[in-house]
């Protein structure tokens, strides 16, 4: 098992897409850091996967917690969509403001 996953964040490492945004304006976009943070966290390491971009693993709950909703109904589906995306589009602009502050 750990070889895959090896192979795959190499494999990943190696085939990454540049950001059209970046290399078109020179400004990096709010989802800039995504595919270094999914590799990070491949890699398991959390820390610098939360650096590089902050709002993958809330977005990873999220998905389980309406993937797992939509098999139990644990929760009221408007409720988990609306605070739940707000949550992540929240961490989203405020880590793109601080991105381009700093």
């Amino acid at each position: 098992m750990q070889t895959i996953l090896l192979n795959i964040t190499q494999w990943l490492t190696q085939h990454q897409l540049p950001c059209l945004v970046k290399s078109t304006i020179g400004v990096a976009c709010p989802s800039c850091g995504l595919q270094r943070s999914a590799i990070a966290l491949l890699q398991g390491q959390w820390w610098q996967s939360v650096q590089y971009y902050p709002a993958l693993i809330p977005i990873i709950v999220w998905l389980l917690l309406v993937v797992v909703n939509q098999r139990w109904a644990v929760v009221q589906q408007q409720l988990l969509l609306k605070y739940g995306l707000l949550f992540i589009f929240s961490i989203i602009i405020l880590s793109y403001i601080y991105k381009l502050t700093f």
